[in-house]
């Protein structure tokens, strides 16, 4: 470090400022790297794209057109798919109709579905388990021993 001057002492700070040709010759020197360092970048991307372009070969004007995917494709619009859906569902349960019109097979709403199906009781079956003496018997039941002589094999 160089010493100040005397005057500097006295005052008890600098009263030079801080010399300027440095400073600027410094950053005009890193503007100047800074710009040729783009244009060796420049050229290098340019090279590197006249070569991909003289090796690249054109397209066929056929393989743009892409055939559809298989089953399923995905939706473009599922939440208005699902809106769709719910409201075709809601509307088989909560409707009459022929299933099966031969037969006589029908579709109730579920609400009529279920307060039939209160009243009239669900099957059972009869004397299927019965409980004696805390133990468990089941009647009506048969154990078949095979014998080996079943034609499947």
């Amino acid at each position: 470090m160089t010493k100040p001057d005397k005057k500097s002492l006295e005052a008890h700070h600098e009263l030079t400022d801080v010399k300027f040709r440095p400073i600027f010759w410094s950053v005009v020197g890193l503007f100047i790297l800074v710009a040729f360092a783009l244009m060796i970048i420049m050229a290098v991307f340019g090279t590197l794209q006249e070569r991909q372009e003289k090796t690249e070969v054109p397209s066929s004007p056929l393989s743009e057109r892409q055939p559809l995917p298989p089953q399923p494709r995905l939706q473009v619009t599922p939440d208005m798919d699902l809106e769709q859906f719910e409201t075709l569902q809601d509307s088989l349960l909560n409707s009459y109709g022929w299933i099966v019109r031969e037969a006589g097979v029908v579709r109730i709403p579920i609400d009529r579905a279920i307060q039939l199906k209160l009243e009239r009781g669900f099957p059972a079956r009869q004397n299927y388990r019965k409980m004696e003496e805390g133990n468990l018997k089941i009647e009506n039941r048969e154990s078949k021993i095979d014998d080996g002589d079943s034609d499947i094999k």
